[in-house]
């Protein structure tokens, strides 16, 4: 499947199982935005190649994942 440069892509960057980190990379037009619903503890000012830490919510509700 051939992919737009301009869609929003999302993956799981590390290894299956369990361990002290997860690494999801985002990439696209609307990833701001995308992160933006699901991790309230980013500056409104994201700088890029720049590592943040923190819970992701639910988009729909205060949950964490």
């Amino acid at each position: 499947m051939l992919f737009n440069e301009s869609d929003t892509i999302c993956a799981i960057a590390t290894p299956p199982g369990e361990g002290a980190i997860t690494v999801i990379r985002v990439s696209g037009s609307k990833s701001v935005e995308l992160v933006n619903k699901l991790a309230r503890f980013l500056p409104r000012q994201i700088e890029s190649h720049k590592v943040y830490y923190g819970l992701l919510r639910k988009s729909d509700g205060d949950d964490y994942l």
